[in-house]
């Protein structure tokens, strides 16, 4: 007689199971009880019967459940505080992860104070909130413009307020930072508000 193994595997992109039967005969002329005499073919099978539909179902929802989120993908945020600009990429990975590449202008007077600033953290998404923890910045630049440089190096209040916001801004680096927390609102925009301030971020891909 002979002894029939079944092993599957899933293709989870096209829905497909690949079934390779494995016959084991040790019954067979020339072939020594024992030994391995296996021969196999490898079939394509669609999946169509309910029951490999339930065998399917669970890994398919275990790779595909980051995908299935609204907020994986870059977005572009715009914000607001008083004098201060924000505008920022912000990639969220599909393992929960996000990157913001943004530049942070600081209006004093017509005099404007840029910055680069490239952080990242953790980001989750539950009823219909967008929350960022455990933020940290990991790179702060100068990014002023010549007009910017010609004041600064005639105010010496100018250079004052400079030198405050850029150690202010690199005493924040590698250290996590309070909790983000967006709403998503009607055109699927995500909104953050606090006094002042004010983020919008558009889905860009």
């Amino acid at each position: 007689m002979a002894a029939v193994a079944d092993y599957s595997t899933v293709d989870s992109d096209r829905h497909l199971v690949y079934l390779l039967r494995q016959p084991y005969r040790t019954d067979k002329v020339g072939c020594p009880a024992g030994t391995d005499c296996r021969s196999r073919d490898l079939h394509l099978l669609n999946v169509k019967g309910n029951t490999m539909k339930l065998f399917i179902l669970p890994v398919l929802l275990s790779a595909t459940t980051a995908l299935a989120s609204p907020i994986v993908g870059t977005w572009h945020c715009i914000g607001t505080d008083e004098n201060i600009h924000g505008d920022a990429k912000v990639e969220y990975l599909q393992d929960g992860s996000f990157r913001g590449d943004a530049i942070l202008k600081i209006d004093d007077d017509g005099n404007i104070l840029a910055y680069r600033v490239v952080g990242s953290g953790k980001w989750r998404f539950e009823n219909n909130a967008l929350t960022e923890s455990q933020i940290k910045y990991s790179e702060v630049s100068r990014q002023h413009s010549p007009e910017t440089l010609a004041w600064l190096e005639k105010s010496e209040d100018g250079r004052l307020l400079e030198s405050m916001m850029y150690t202010g801004l690199v005493a924040q680096m590698d250290k996590p930072g309070k909790d983000e927390v967006y709403q998503v609102d009607k055109t699927g925009k995500l909104v953050s508000e606090d006094g002042t301030s004010r983020d919008v971020c558009t889905k860009v891909k």
